[in-house]
């Protein structure tokens, strides 16, 4: 797969896309359906999964929560709206960008593992959701969402006949004003996201069936950058930076100037991080999708979709290595002036994606017939994604480590005489080092059938079978240049035709008597895998990539030539059940998962001096966790629900090794911001109109950079509220987030890949960069319908 640039931590906050934060899916439905979750999860036949509290997310108030076991999470999660992919995949374009849990959805629900890898060949938990349809009558949905920050989220939906054979109309309406944690960007009145979102809809009811059309436009500004400095105290322990509240205070510049290096001329150019060109993501969808049931029982369901966007994409995101004070050798000044600056600074990458014309075209069928014990389905998806040239341009700034920090000007001593310097500008007029980016453009169009059978043998076992076949051709002009601009020169121009990727599932439940059983589950998913190696790529004595640097230390510009790999992921799962109706379930499962021939790049720095920057590329890696999961639902007495989850499980890098500036590093270890035990624990009760509950959730001390030097202590995830049902059309929700008031980092830290022991007094006491949980929220919302 093409090198991306986007650091792996911002990928993994925004790896799944925004809802409304009142929607606690588990927490708004009945009882009833929280006690049959465990009988629902083990049945060889279900594809759509009971998972409580799906939506809620101690990190944002805007984003679902993501499941943190197995395999990290990132492009393999995915969002559907009726049947397909909200976006085809997670860059540029952010599927925030695009889709709400907001009145205009009807269902939602998530798939099991295996689902999603046999629909759409990716392993990962998968949100499938359903716009709203019309029915005979008129009805109206509304929601109202605000909180102690000042965010104002409100969505609205009605639909109703249009005549008396059939035809039906569906609007809905989504606008966010999400301020945060209340950050104070100071450059613009929205500190986190700007969205509308309209959608139309006109339906179609026959005695056979039903079709669905509906046009989706949504705008969207986003701001992305998260990392805030922290001290590191040792031990797993971090506090706050002096003067920064964490989570609260913005860590971008105060007034939102600053620039970037052209990535085809290396030219500065000045922009405004407020600026509409880097920030509004624009798309106009349409979908058709229906179904019709055949009089010999065959039934086919269909969904269409097809969207243009413009995406940009900027963000601005610290190096840990980066944050140092002035010395003999490094002089800083408050940019444009002679005013010298001698407190810490801050080392800042701005990574600006110019907008980018994407078109998407997805469509499924699946066809469905009962015979017998058998359920068989035959399904058909085509996936087309196509980018106009999509433009990266990046640059480095030193910043003062406050909160609204100044830009600075930086000097260098580059006297070759002790005892005489010579300070010399680096950053450019513009208070600047520009650096090279990309530009690429991608073309690639999928082609899969699927088929999967759910039958019965006797009384005892329900078995699933499934296989997925997709062939895959893709078209990129790709940018060869590394560590230059490109200066006009061709892009390379590289066919990968005829690839097929490849899907196998299967699971079983064998029922030993009506309350227990066994169960077990496997799914294999391989995929192409696109990158491009160095021809004169050279090789340490383990094999690793030495990063592009002479002998003198200076960058070396390298053409590259295409290869590709495939991507296995292998999941397997195996364990017993026991259901004893409403007042007692569990499932009890050990799964091991591995994602195998993994490639990535890593940016090194010169332990001597951090403005030498070079990568390891292509470095290749392998993922594997094994795990013991454990999920109680019990109801011991009335109107009183708990449901308890515990995972153990070790999720490591496996043959990951690379080397920089002279020195090999040795990766095969916990992966980063992922914790080795896990707990959730979530009472309720009911009183009359009213339901108290509490979600905790426990996470397990984690590590911050991948030689596992560095750790977080662990830390628990709070929320607590009361729901009040004033009649059936009206309901209220007041919340608090963290109600314990815990302060707490999570995601990889920035930078941090080369510090092997976190005992070295040179990292003790000193600033780090990570980004933080939220500060304690109070959430109100209403909903309301008609």
């Amino acid at each position: 797969m093409k090198k991306k640039i986007i650091p792996f931590g911002i990928g993994i906050l925004i790896a799944i896309a925004a809802i409304l934060p009142e929607q606690s899916y588990a927490q708004d439905k009945k009882d009833k359906t929280e006690s049959i979750v465990a009988k629902d999860s083990v049945g060889g036949n279900k594809k759509e999964e009971k998972n409580r509290n799906v939506m809620l997310n101690a990190s944002s108030a805007t984003t679902p929560r993501q499941i943190n076991v197995g395999i990290p999470p990132g492009g393999d999660i995915q969002i559907l709206e009726n049947d397909i992919p909200v976006i085809y995949q997670f860059y540029p374009q952010i599927v925030t960008s695009v889709w709400k849990y907001d009145s205009s959805i009807g269902r939602i629900g998530l798939l099991s593992l295996a689902e999603g890898a046999l629909t759409f060949g990716k392993v990962g938990f998968s949100v499938n959701s359903y716009d709203r349809e019309p029915g005979t009558k008129f009805k109206g949905f509304f929601s109202a969402y605000t909180n102690s920050w000042g965010s104002l989220i409100y969505s609205g939906n009605v639909s109703g006949p249009m005549s008396k054979d059939g035809w039906g109309y569906s609007i809905s309406l989504q606008e966010t004003y999400d301020r945060g944690n209340g950050v104070n960007r100071m450059y613009y009145p929205w500190s986190t996201e700007r969205m509308e979102m309209f959608k139309l809809g006109i339906s179609k009811k026959y005695k056979k069936g039903k079709i669905n059309f509906l046009y989706k436009n949504a705008t969207q500004r986003q701001d992305y950058s998260v990392n805030q400095p922290l001290i590191y105290n040792g031990n797993g322990d971090f506090s706050e930076y002096p003067g920064f509240s964490l989570s609260r205070d913005s860590y971008t510049l105060g007034n939102g100037q600053i620039a970037y290096a052209d990535a085809n001329t290396g030219e500065s150019v000045k922009m405004n991080l407020a600026d509409d060109k880097f920030n509004e993501n624009k798309s106009n969808a349409f979908y058709v999708n229906g179904e019709h049931k055949f009089s010999n029982d065959y039934k086919l369901s269909y969904s269409t979709m097809y969207m243009h966007s413009k995406s940009p994409f900027l963000v601005q995101f610290p190096l840990t290595l980066g944050i140092s004070t002035p010395d003999a050798n490094n002089k800083y000044y408050l940019h444009n002036t002679n005013t010298e600056y001698t407190d810490n600074v801050q080392m800042v990458v701005n990574q600006a994606v110019e907008p980018t014309n994407i078109d998407t075209w997805m469509t499924r069928m699946e066809l469905t017939k009962k015979y017998g014990v058998h359920s068989l389905r035959l399904g058909l998806t085509e996936q087309l994604y196509k980018t106009g040239l999509q433009k990266t341009n990046m640059g480095i700034y030193y910043q003062t480590v406050t909160p609204n920090p100044q830009l600075l000007d930086w000097q260098m001593n580059v006297s070759p005489v002790p005892g005489s310097p010579y300070y010399y500008p680096i950053t450019n007029a513009d208070g600047i080092v520009g650096i090279p980016g990309d530009i690429t453009k991608v073309k690639t169009n999928k082609t899969a059938l699927y088929l999967s059978d759910d039958f019965k043998v006797g009384k005892v076992f329900d078995f699933t079978l499934g296989a997925r076949l997709e062939k895959e051709d893709t078209e990129e002009l790709h940018n060869q240049y590394t560590n230059s601009f490109i200066k006009d020169r061709p892009l390379m121009s590289v066919d990968f035709k005829n690839k097929f990727n490849h899907v196998a599932v299967g699971s079983f439940v064998a029922k030993v008597t009506n309350k227990f059983g066994f169960l077990g589950d496997v799914t294999y998913n391989d995929y192409l895998n696109r990158y491009y190696d160095y021809p004169a790529n050279q090789k340490d004595a383990l094999g690793n990539p030495i990063t592009d640097v002479d002998g003198n230390g200076n960058l070396v510009a390298q053409t590259t030539i295409a290869k590709s790999n495939q991507i296995k992921v292998i999941f397997l799962g195996a364990g017993i059940y026991y259901n004893q109706g409403d007042k007692f379930s569990i499932v009890s499962k050990v799964t091991q998962s591995s994602k195998l021939n993994n490639v990535t790049g890593l940016d090194f720095y010169d332990p001597n001096n951090t403005s030498i920057k070079a990568k390891a590329y292509p470095l290749f890696y392998d993922i594997q966790t094994l795990g013991w999961t454990t999920d109680i639902v019990t109801s011991p007495f009335k109107n009183f629900n708990l449901h308890y989850l515990i995972t153990l499980q070790k999720p490591q890098y496996k043959n990951y090794t690379a080397s920089g500036f002279g020195t090999t590093y040795e990766y095969n270890n916990i992966i980063p911001g992922m914790s080795n035990v896990l707990m959730e624990i979530d009472p309720s009760y009911k009183l009359g109109n009213y339901k108290i509950y509490a979600n905790l959730r426990y996470f397990g001390k984690q590590y911050g950079n991948l030689t596992n030097s560095i750790a977080y202590n662990a830390w628990w995830e709070t929320f607590g509220g009361v729901e009040y049902r004033m009649s059936r059309n009206v309901d209220f929700k007041l919340q608090v987030v963290n109600f314990l008031n815990q302060k707490g980092i999570s995601g990889a830290l920035q930078g941090a890949d080369q510090i092997t022991t976190a005992t070295e007094p040179n990292y003790i006491g000193k600033g780090v960069n990570a980004s933080g949980i939220r500060p304690r929220t109070i959430e109100f919302t209403v909903n309301f319908k008609i």
